[in-house]
């Protein structure tokens, strides 16, 4: 026989023995299914992903679940990530016992069946299902069952855990706060940059809490927060620089916060900010009633004071347009609401305020 046929034929009897192999080992398989996944050719990447899992890749079966939780590729369905997740589970893989936490606390609001996972995934040293475990026995006021799992995490070195163990010693109901205990968790969590660490550390260093009072250094953890978006060190931050007569900074910082966190407080500083400052570059009567009017569509749960600010803030807005009719009206119904307080003070400010609206002046604050 001809011995360039003859090698022909092998050449190919070798590249398709090859070829066998790769499809039958379920890593080579993997590999390619992660190739695919990073390239977002999500239809490759799960047949892939399904070959592998089948011949019990267990990676292969973490990353399936991941893509039908989000939907990528495929219709969202937290059945079939719960099913592949549940096979990796089996084989022990932790990441896949921490996800089935999440979905189970997050998605199906089961949360006996969370614990269960995060209990497991946790005696694996899986520090943040240690977390989020202590974060729901903390919520149910099991204070002694949280720091047992925080101090676990604590001891492989979690921030997170850091922070929270802290906080649990610091705001526990009926106690007086631990500032011994909690001053040097915080510590150690801020050399890891943690944000809420930052911004806690900074709070007990601007009231001198357990510490020597230092607001300058309050404001350096409080803007190295704010540049991660905690939106409390932003807040924090803003109302320094209003103080400060720095109006542009106060106006960054709120209207950072606002962005992510359009609660109560900050829209009311910033709106207030922007309807009432003195600085004819910082007031903007029109986006002060913007937010203003996201007050009112906030849910109906705020206390009696925090709601006569909200009719405090949007008058303001109105008189800055000058519709000072709109901003008599509501000046109106935050001097009703501190009557019935009874803070004289406040009320005798307000009336002030609505002195200036029917002479059609707005309301400036002079520093």
């Amino acid at each position: 026989m001809n011995v360039k046929i003859i090698n022909y034929w092998l050449s190919r009897f070798v590249f398709t023995a090859y070829i066998a192999m790769v499809m039958a080992n379920p890593n080579q398989i993997l590999k390619q299914a992660v190739i695919a996944d990073k390239q977002q050719n999500y239809s490759q990447a799960i047949s892939a992903y399904q070959q592998a899992s089948q011949q019990g890749n267990v990676q292969a079966q973490l990353n399936l679940g991941v893509l039908y939780f989000y939907g990528r590729g495929v219709a969202q369905n937290f059945e079939l990530a719960k099913f592949y997740w549940l096979q990796a589970a089996e084989q022990g893989h932790v990441q896949a016992k921490f996800y089935l936490g999440l979905l189970f606390a997050k998605q199906f609001h089961n949360l006996e069946q969370a614990i269960i996972w995060w209990k497991q995934a946790g005696q694996q040293k899986h520090a943040l299902a240690m977390v989020n475990l202590a974060q729901l026995y903390l919520s149910e006021g099991n204070y002694s069952e949280a720091r047992t799992w925080l101090q676990k995490a604590v001891d492989l070195n979690n921030a997170l855990a850091q922070y929270h163990l802290a906080w649990s010693y610091l705001y526990e109901p009926h106690r007086y706060p631990n500032y011994d205990l909690a001053i040097p968790l915080l510590q150690q969590a801020v050399l890891q940059q943690q944000a809420d660490a930052q911004y806690e550390l900074g709070r007990l260093y601007y009231y001198g809490l357990g510490l020597d009072l230092d607001k300058v250094q309050a404001r350096k953890l409080w803007l190295k927060a704010a540049k991660q978006n905690q939106t409390q060190a932003q807040y924090a931050l803003a109302k320094e620089y209003y103080y400060q007569t720095n109006y542009e900074q106060a106006k960054y910082w709120w209207q950072s916060a606002v962005k992510l966190a359009p609660d109560h407080h900050n829209l009311s500083a910033l709106s207030w900010l922007l309807a009432t400052c003195s600085s004819d570059t910082i007031r903007n009567g029109n986006d002060a009633l913007v937010f203003a009017k996201q007050l009112l569509a906030l849910p109906d749960t705020v206390a009696f004071d925090v709601k006569a600010r909200h009719f405090v803030v949007i008058a303001s807005a109105y008189a800055e347009l000058g519709e000072f009719k709109q901003a008599i009206i509501m000046i109106n119904k935050a001097i009703a609401i501190v009557a019935q307080i009874g803070h004289n003070k406040w009320q005798h400010r307000l009336l002030k305020m609505k002195q200036a609206y029917n002479k059609g002046q707005a309301w400036r604050v002079i520093p």
